[in-house]
């Protein structure tokens, strides 16, 4: 066992650790400009990386299963409260049918990374096909497709560092392009006009996130990961996961740009296959787009029933190879 300051067994402090980093990165997201650029959850990734690699927390605890199985689904009907019924089926049909594109764009770029890897990753059938699901609809596949075709544990935890350390790199990306002019000028970008329009005030200090909520709220995502694990056992694994998570997106962009579809559209629906419906809500509610933020934790949620089938499929065939 790895030795960490807290162990994965001392269960009231990692649940503290965990409370108190959210708040934070909540607080920061919701008062700093920067922050709210970032969205609070990849400040609180950043932060389990940055615990988990300097042995303070582990990178596996029941805690972090509690948070997957209970707090983020529970989440999801919580921030629906808030939603505007109308909006919420204006903008799903768009939100389906990029979201059903990215999908597809994953579904490419594992096969693509498995063709190119497979000599070189042991086990690649298996975690490609868990990566596969992963990436329709959040971590919550990647654990169930993992179970079924049961790679080594060794496997499965570097697994989980490299899809965690690019998808970090990823959330960064989707909050950075839309300020980006190229994309700007080759997207149509409602939202994004509606909010620079001075709807927010010019001199408003306050950020967009913490306009949305008011008060309070959560925007919830938090897994550790090792470094040194990832280095030392599967290396190009972070090329694979990469493989995958850039093929979503170019795929989203370039057919999303064929049938005129808005640049948050893609984003947001790029962001909830690869994250789930949680961390797409909090980039939208980062970004002050407020229609957007039920009809993408509907559609996210999409991804939870179609990934374990796609990543099912894909692993089966991966295998006859």
């Amino acid at each position: 066992m790895i030795f960490t300051v807290i162990q994965a067994d001392d269960t009231w402090a990692l649940w503290g650790i965990l409370a108190i980093w959210a708040s934070v990165s909540i607080f920061l997201e919701q008062k700093y400009k920067w922050a709210s650029f970032l969205s609070g959850a990849i400040i609180a990734l950043a932060g389990a990386l940055i615990l988990s690699n300097l042995k303070i927390i582990p990178t596996e605890s029941p805690v972090y299963d509690a948070v997957w199985a209970y707090l983020v689904p529970l989440a999801i009907p919580l921030l629906l409260f808030q939603v505007n019924m109308k909006e919420l089926f204006q903008e799903s049909r768009k939100l389906l049918f990029i979201f059903l594109l990215c999908a597809v764009g994953t579904v490419i770029g594992s096969i693509a990374g498995f063709l190119l890897l497979k000599d070189y990753i042991p086990e690649l059938a298996k975690i490609a096909a868990a990566i596969g699901a992963s990436y329709v609809g959040g971590g919550v596949n990647f654990a169930t497709v993992a179970a079924k075709f049961e790679p080594s544990s060794q496997m499965v935890s570097a697994t989980v560092v490299a899809d965690n350390m690019v998808m970090a790199l990823l959330f960064a990306v989707y909050m950075f392009v839309p300020s980006m002019k190229f994309f700007r000028k080759q997207f149509k970008t409602p939202h994004i006009q509606e909010v620079e329009a001075g709807q927010y005030g010019e001199n408003d200090r306050h950020t967009l996130a913490e306009k949305y909520w008011a008060k309070k709220e959560i925007s919830l995502k938090d897994v550790a990961a090792s470094i040194p694990l990832i280095v030392e056992k599967a290396p190009l694994l972070i090329l694979f996961v990469l493989i995958v998570g850039l093929s979503n997106l170019i795929v989203g962009l370039l057919l999303g740009k064929v049938f005129k579809i808005d640049l948050e559209h893609i984003l947001l629906a790029s962001n909830a296959t690869v994250g789930g419906p949680t961390t797409a809500s909090a980039m939208a509610i980062a970004k002050g787009w407020g229609s957007l933020v039920g009809p993408i934790l509907v559609i996210g949620t999409l991804g939870y029933i179609i990934g374990n089938y796609i990543g099912f499929a894909l692993g089966y065939w991966y295998l006859t190879f």
